[in-house]
Protein backbone atom coordinates (compact mmCIF):
# COMPACT_ATOMS: atom_id res chain seq x y z
CA UNK A 1 0.00 0.00 0.00
CA UNK A 2 2.85 2.52 0.63
CA UNK A 3 3.44 3.62 -2.92
CA UNK A 4 -0.18 3.51 -3.95
CA UNK A 5 -1.33 5.86 -1.25
CA UNK A 6 1.43 8.29 -2.31
CA UNK A 7 0.48 7.96 -5.87
CA UNK A 8 -3.36 8.60 -4.86
CA UNK A 9 -1.76 11.75 -3.24
CA UNK A 10 -0.21 13.03 -6.52
CA UNK A 11 -3.53 12.24 -8.23
CA UNK A 12 -5.47 14.28 -5.69
CA UNK A 13 -7.06 11.53 -4.54
CA UNK A 14 -7.93 12.62 -1.05
CA UNK A 15 -10.86 11.42 -0.39
CA UNK A 16 -9.95 7.54 1.23
CA UNK A 17 -7.08 7.16 3.24
CA UNK A 18 -4.95 10.28 2.09
CA UNK A 19 -4.52 12.82 4.88
CA UNK A 20 -6.21 11.02 7.48
CA UNK A 21 -3.55 11.07 10.78
CA UNK A 22 -2.95 7.76 11.15
CA UNK A 23 -2.32 6.92 7.70
CA UNK A 24 0.07 10.18 7.79
CA UNK A 25 1.79 8.80 10.70
CA UNK A 26 1.91 5.34 9.20
CA UNK A 27 3.90 6.86 6.09
CA UNK A 28 6.04 8.59 8.05
CA UNK A 29 7.15 5.77 10.04
CA UNK A 30 7.70 3.59 6.33
CA UNK A 31 9.86 6.11 5.06
CA UNK A 32 12.25 6.10 8.12
CA UNK A 33 12.81 2.48 7.46
CA UNK A 34 15.80 1.74 5.49
CA UNK A 35 13.58 -0.08 2.56
CA UNK A 36 10.74 3.01 2.72
CA UNK A 37 14.02 5.80 2.44
CA UNK A 38 15.60 3.66 0.12
CA UNK A 39 12.47 3.48 -1.93
CA UNK A 40 12.01 7.17 -1.73
CA UNK A 41 15.18 8.15 -3.00
CA UNK A 42 14.79 5.65 -5.94
CA UNK A 43 11.27 7.37 -6.76
CA UNK A 44 13.04 10.91 -6.35
CA UNK A 45 16.03 10.15 -8.64
CA UNK A 46 13.65 8.86 -11.53
CA UNK A 47 11.57 12.06 -10.99
CA UNK A 48 14.78 14.24 -11.12
CA UNK A 49 15.20 12.43 -14.59
CA UNK A 50 12.36 12.14 -15.63
CA UNK A 51 12.52 13.20 -18.95
CA UNK A 52 15.64 11.23 -20.32
CA UNK A 53 13.44 7.91 -19.28
CA UNK A 54 11.78 5.99 -22.19
CA UNK A 55 8.43 5.46 -19.86
CA UNK A 56 4.94 7.69 -20.71
CA UNK A 57 4.59 9.42 -17.41
CA UNK A 58 1.69 11.71 -18.82
CA UNK A 59 -0.44 9.05 -18.68
CA UNK A 60 -2.20 5.97 -16.63
CA UNK A 61 -2.99 2.28 -17.36
CA UNK A 62 -5.43 1.44 -15.41
CA UNK A 63 -5.25 -2.18 -14.86
CA UNK A 64 -8.58 -3.88 -13.99
CA UNK A 65 -8.12 -3.91 -10.48
CA UNK A 66 -7.50 0.11 -10.47
CA UNK A 67 -10.38 0.42 -12.73
CA UNK A 68 -12.82 -1.76 -11.30
CA UNK A 69 -11.98 0.40 -7.76
CA UNK A 70 -12.46 3.64 -9.66
CA UNK A 71 -15.80 3.00 -11.04
CA UNK A 72 -16.82 0.73 -7.88
CA UNK A 73 -16.45 4.63 -5.58
CA UNK A 74 -17.92 6.81 -7.56
CA UNK A 75 -15.17 8.27 -9.71
CA UNK A 76 -16.64 8.50 -13.23
CA UNK A 77 -16.50 11.81 -13.84
CA UNK A 78 -12.92 11.68 -13.29
CA UNK A 79 -12.37 9.25 -15.15
CA UNK A 80 -14.14 10.84 -17.72
CA UNK A 81 -11.70 13.79 -17.36
CA UNK A 82 -8.76 11.52 -17.44
CA UNK A 83 -10.22 10.19 -20.80
CA UNK A 84 -10.62 13.29 -22.30
CA UNK A 85 -7.38 15.01 -21.28
CA UNK A 86 -5.58 11.94 -22.46
CA UNK A 87 -4.26 10.85 -19.83
CA UNK A 88 -5.39 7.20 -19.77
CA UNK A 89 -2.93 4.35 -21.30
CA UNK A 90 -5.12 1.86 -22.46
CA UNK A 91 -4.29 -1.47 -22.91
CA UNK A 92 -4.92 -3.45 -26.22
CA UNK A 93 -3.95 -7.41 -25.41
CA UNK A 94 -1.92 -9.61 -23.76
CA UNK A 95 0.93 -8.83 -26.24
CA UNK A 96 0.73 -4.90 -24.58
CA UNK A 97 1.59 -4.94 -21.38
CA UNK A 98 4.80 -4.49 -18.90
CA UNK A 99 5.73 -7.77 -19.75
CA UNK A 100 6.26 -7.21 -23.52
CA UNK A 101 7.99 -3.86 -22.80
CA UNK A 102 11.53 -3.37 -24.11
CA UNK A 103 12.16 -1.71 -20.65
CA UNK A 104 11.17 -4.57 -18.62
CA UNK A 105 14.24 -6.15 -17.42
CA UNK A 106 15.71 -9.69 -18.35
CA UNK A 107 14.85 -11.45 -15.43
CA UNK A 108 11.19 -10.46 -15.45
Amino acid sequence: LYPHIGAARLLGLTDGAVGRPGVDAWLRRLRETPWGSDDLALVRAWWLNRETQDVDTRRINWGTHRLEWFMANGFHDRFLEEIRADRVLWSVGPKNNALNSPLTPASA
